[in-house]
């Protein structure tokens, strides 16, 4: 496929984002309480291959997306990262897809106090919000994460868990081109007890994707 102009370029005046919807309604409730509807094109997966995503200014997927089918998309994807885009992955990486990627690790025979969550650095999709209160409901733990998809040499480890050796949140910018950024667990979205730091943490990822900032 051909593109007219580069992905920075023309995502300097389109900053849409494509979300990539696994079921027919995924996503839909959450853009609307957000009012986030203006801002994210909504995309059955199976069309990724069809797009233009010289057209968006990020990916954002799912942990229940077909890896499967996005293998088969791999080149598409790797060019799109290449030429500055962004992509937000979630879930366990059991076929990667990308170059950065690797299968995921569980944290073997974890205690409770394994699965304690801990800011690394600091980053504006987690702004204002106690990330070691993501990992908890009610006293049962390991719904943010249960275990990490290892990050390339050169990333940046927004979150770890089992006092800092599993890194389960992370950036990494390729050297001239797009921002890969991995959350190793259930989508971000869906992981609190209290939906509105759900819906905090969705509005501050299009925030930081709309900013373009690392």
């Amino acid at each position: 496929m051909m593109y007219a102009v580069s992905y920075s370029e023309e995502m300097s005046v389109l900053p849409s984002i494509l979300f990539l919807s696994t079921q027919p309604d995924q996503g839909r409730a959450l853009l609307e309480v957000t009012d986030s509807a203006s801002r994210v094109d909504r995309r059955d997966q199976y069309e990724l291959q069809d797009l233009d995503l010289a057209s968006y200014r990020a990916v954002i997927i799912s942990m229940m997306a077909d890896q499967r089918y996005l293998q088969s998309c791999a080149a598409q994807l790797d060019t799109y990262l290449q030429h500055g885009g962004w992509i937000t992955v979630n879930g366990h990486i059991a076929l990667p897809f990308l170059p950065e990627l690797k299968p995921f690790k569980a944290i073997p025979n974890p205690s409770l106090d394994d699965f304690r969550l801990q800011a690394k650095n600091d980053h504006p999709v987690f702004a204002g919000i106690k990330v070691d209160e993501l990992n908890r409901r009610r006293g049962v733990a390991g719904f943010w994460a249960r275990g990490a998809n290892p990050p390339p040499t050169g990333a940046q480890v927004l979150n770890t868990m089992k006092q800092g050796d599993v890194p389960v949140d992370w950036v990494y910018r390729r050297p001239g081109g797009g921002c890969l950024f991995m959350h190793s667990g259930n989508d971000m979205w869906v992981t609190a007890l209290d939906d509105s730091i759900n819906h905090k943490l969705f509005t501050q990822l299009l925030d930081w994707i709309g900013e373009g900032v690392q």
